[in-house]
């Protein structure tokens, strides 16, 4: 999470900073596992500006109340339950399968 963090938004968050929070598992009929993505979280601390764009990755900041109806579906639960979690609130690390 450190490298991919760093490499498309330059901010150094540290490895003890990302918090696990959910699995999502895309299933066959069979439930065989056919993808899986690991959800973590952090906090940053700094300022917006920290970030730097690169030519090929866009970065946008909203307030965590105001998701665009364009960004990725599973967004609108995962960050009140990321929210939740970094409060120290979360519930267990959840296994979500579809």
């Amino acid at each position: 999470m450190m490298r991919e963090c760093f490499e498309e938004t330059s901010l150094k968050i540290g490895a003890r900073d990302w918090l696990p929070i959910a699995t999502i598992n895309e299933t066959t009929d069979k439930d065989d596992v056919l993808s899986q993505v690991e959800i973590y979280a952090a906090r940053y601390n700094g300022i917006t500006t920290d970030a730097i764009q690169s030519d090929h990755e866009r970065i946008e900041w909203f307030p965590y109340s105001a998701v665009p109806d364009n960004a990725i579906s599973n967004l609108q639960f995962l960050i009140p339950m990321a929210r939740e979690h970094l409060k120290g609130h979360g519930s267990k690390h959840i296994v979500i399968t579809y």
